[in-house]
Parts: structure tokens; C-alpha cells; sequence
């Protein structure tokens, strides 16, 4: 009888280990885990767009979602949440807490086997990623153009030796060539007598 009352204490606590480990591992906290990931692998700007994002469009959006166990969060709540964005007008930002939202819970569900993901990422016993059923929202490109002021203030906030600085610089020398392309490019593949740098795809 004895063993029996201690397997009782023990499915008891186990069970109010789950009750509150459920309060504890919510959407909320799978947003704020996430972003601390980013900081911690240095990716500082990604963190702060990410917290951000997070806050204005998940947190103070809908509370009663972001206070759900993450591995209960459906699809149409988290679909609740970009729609909500896009309604607003705010299309592009909709498609950016879905890339973030993704990223949160595939970091979370991959955990088990990532050794980079944070331990604590295994605690939201996610096993699904339910955005992965919402569709993708496409960028659409404006056809608005920087007017002369516009372009003066911006070359002027750049002229600093600053790593950054000096790559916007050069896309925009360069009118504007791809991101991808100008990160893989090296100084041995600019010619100074004709000007030119080549770029491979």
C-alpha cells in the first residue's frame, strides 16, 4: 500500500509539473527564448527586429494567444496574429513576423538534435511547426525613387570607414546589384585601370 501511495505522490507532482511547466512554456516565452538565442549568437540587430516585431504584433496584439502553451498554438492563431498585421496595412511586417514565428518554432522542434539550439528550447515540447501551414506573403517592390535631397542625406550619413557604410556605398555605386553577390566578392576581382568588378553568380 505504501508503494502504491508513493506512485500516486508521484504521478500527482508529475502531473502538476506539467500544469505548470504548460503556464510557463507559452508562446510568450517561446518569443522572448528565441530572441535571447539570437543575442547570444551575436546576430544583436536580428534580436532587437525580432523582440520588436514580437512585442507590437504578437505580444500587445492578442495577450490571450501569447499566454497559450506554445506547443498548443494552432495554425489560425498564429494565422490570427499576421492577419492582423496585414489589416493594419503593415503587409511586409506580416511577412516578417512569419519568418520570425517560423524560425522560433523550428528551433524549438529541431532542438532534440541541434546542438547550437538552447537546452531550454526542448522544455516547449513542440512537435510541430504550425506555421509552416501558413502561407508565404510575397514582397511586392515599390517603384518609388529617392529625390535629390533624399539621396544627398544618405550619401552623407555614410562617409565613415564603417564595414557597413562601406558596403552600402558600393551597392549603391554599383546601382543596386544583389546583397549575395557583393558579400561574395573579393578585391582581387576589381580591376582599377578599367573600373570594373566582376561579379559571379
Amino acid at each position: 500500500k505504501e508503494a502504491e501511495q508513493k506512485a500516486l505522490e508521484a504521478a500527482k507532482e508529475a502531473a502538476e509539473r506539467e500544469v505548470l511547466e504548460r503556464k510557463q512554456y507559452t508562446l510568450r516565452k517561446l518569443c522572448e527564448s528565441y530572441t535571447q538565442h539570437l543575442t547570444h549568437q551575436g546576430k544583436l540587430q536580428s534580436a532587437k527586429h525580432a523582440g520588436s516585431m514580437f512585442k507590437v504584433h504578437v505580444l500587445e496584439a492578442d495577450p490571450d494567444i501569447a499566454d497559450k502553451p506554445a506547443g498548443e498554438v494552432t495554425r489560425r492563431d498564429l494565422t490570427s496574429l499576421i492577419r492582423k498585421t496585414n489589416e493594419k496595412g503593415f503587409v511586409r511586417a506580416g511577412g516578417i513576423l512569419r519568418a520570425y514565428l517560423s524560425a522560433a518554432y523550428s528551433l524549438a522542434l529541431n532542438a532534440e538534435g541541434d546542438s547550437q539550439a538552447p537546452s531550454e528550447m526542448l522544455l516547449f515540447n513542440i512537435q510541430s511547426n504550425p506555421v509552416q501551414g501558413i502561407k508565404t506573403i510575397p514582397v511586392r517592390s515599390g517603384d518609388r525613387v529617392l529625390n535629390t535631397r533624399e539621396l544627398r542625406a544618405y550619401l552623407s550619413s555614410l562617409w565613415s570607414d564603417n564595414l557597413i557604410d562601406q558596403y552600402l556605398l558600393l551597392h549603391l555605386f554599383t546601382a543596386g546589384q544583389r546583397t549575395s553577390q557583393l558579400l561574395r566578392s573579393h578585391a582581387s576581382e576589381f580591376d582599377p585601370s578599367s573600373g570594373i568588378l566582376s561579379l559571379w553568380d
